[in-house]
């Protein structure tokens, strides 16, 4: 039998990815690819060649560098075999590729996603054009085939982050009715380090911030993009669970509600319901031994003010939420990775209270 960490596979935060990593892309200045973490990737492998328990996973298609626009029949031949493997969950497509090339080729059975991604204004940081963000916009909706929304990200200090830029990007939102995600510039210390001086000096970060991991905004910056009364989301998640009419975000975002910004987002009466409905049915089974649908050995525990596991190795941007977990987690009884614990988010709601290694990969316990 085939183990599941025998089959190449690649988990982040928001998506199963498949995809493969071209040399070439549109020369974005700023593009999180640049520190080569994904150099030489090339993944086909479905969520469901791992296990069935995986049918409704989010996946992604060709996020690593090389946009899936740009290489349009291997987007297709990994839509394909989604397809074939009648995989459930929503797939995304992130591009900031010309939109013309897809509606040439014949649908699929896939709960298909198309994020158009935007700089907010034409810039030399920026391989796209706001020309072909907004002929994207146009055609997807006038074709009315696929989900969509609007990714508007990085923000950038000083470059994108203005009332100007901001009213464009939201006025074409609300022209196409299209809901929004943002964030601030990712500044990983490998992308960093491959910028050159005059990219050092244009990204810089906001003067309460340091680049690092976390994509931060100002509060004036934030709060100025949600007066728009419109649709818009911090996180990837919540946008995708939104637009799928999911019943709640599917990375669980509601266990840290105060650094999330739940209350202001437009998922957070589903979320608040799906913690409060699942809260009270365990309450009422807590004296019965009660377990998810999951291949392996857990059991499901209640916890107030737990700490998260990766607070004591170095968490770069710890919040009060990150002490302060309450609810109902499961525990495996044993060392995990983060990617089983995003999985595990995603397919149950709940998340994980057991120790944990970083790790874009599964470990054996799905065999």
């Amino acid at each position: 039998m085939i183990s599941c960490t025998d089959l190449p596979h690649y988990i982040t935060k928001s998506f199963w990815c498949m995809g493969r990593r071209l040399n070439h892309c549109f020369g974005c200045r700023y593009c999180r690819e640049l520190d080569g973490e994904t150099a030489g990737f090339d993944i086909d492998t479905c969520p469901t060649d791992v296990s069935m328990y995986f049918n409704r996973v989010p996946v992604a298609i060709n996020l690593f560098y090389g946009d899936p626009m740009i290489q349009i029949d291997h987007t297709l031949a990994l839509l394909c075999k989604l397809n074939d493997a009648h995989h459930a969950g929503p797939v995304v497509i992130i591009t900031k590729g010309d939109y013309v090339e897809y509606p040439k080729y014949t649908d699929f059975n896939l709960d298909l996603h198309f994020a158009f991604s935007t700089f907010g204004v034409d810039s030399p940081l920026d391989g796209g054009s706001m020309r072909q963000f907004e002929s994207n916009l146009d055609l997807a909706t006038s074709i009315g085939k696929h989900r969509c929304s609007i990714e508007f990200r990085p923000i950038v200090c000083g470059i994108n982050d203005t009332p100007a830029v901001i009213d464009s990007v939201m006025a074409l939102a609300i022209k196409y009715g299209l809901p929004v995600g943002y964030s601030g510039l990712q500044g990983k210390p490998g992308t960093v380090a491959a910028w050159d001086e005059t990219t050092r000096q244009l990204l810089k970060p906001y003067p309460e911030s340091n680049l690092g991991y976390k994509k931060y905004l100002p509060d004036k910056v934030d709060t100025y993009i949600r007066s728009f009364g419109h649709p818009v989301f911090r996180k990837t998640s919540c946008l995708i669970s939104y637009v799928h009419d999911m019943s709640r975000d599917y990375n669980a975002h509601y266990y840290r509600p105060n650094e999330m910004g739940c209350t202001t987002c437009p998922m957070f009466l589903k979320c608040r319901k799906w913690k409060t409905t699942m809260g009270t049915f365990l309450i009422d089974h807590e004296n019965v031994t009660t377990r998810c649908e999951l291949p392996f050995s857990h059991t499901l525990v209640k916890k107030e003010s737990h700490q998260c596991p990766w607070l004591h190795k170095g968490c770069s941007f710890p919040t009060n939420d990150c002490i302060n977990l309450s609810g109902w987690f499961i525990d495996v009884g044993r060392k995990v990775t983060t990617a089983d614990v995003r999985v595990i988010k995603w397919i149950t709601g709940f998340t994980v209270c057991s120790d944990f290694e970083e790790s874009p990969h599964l470990s054996d316990i799905w065999s």
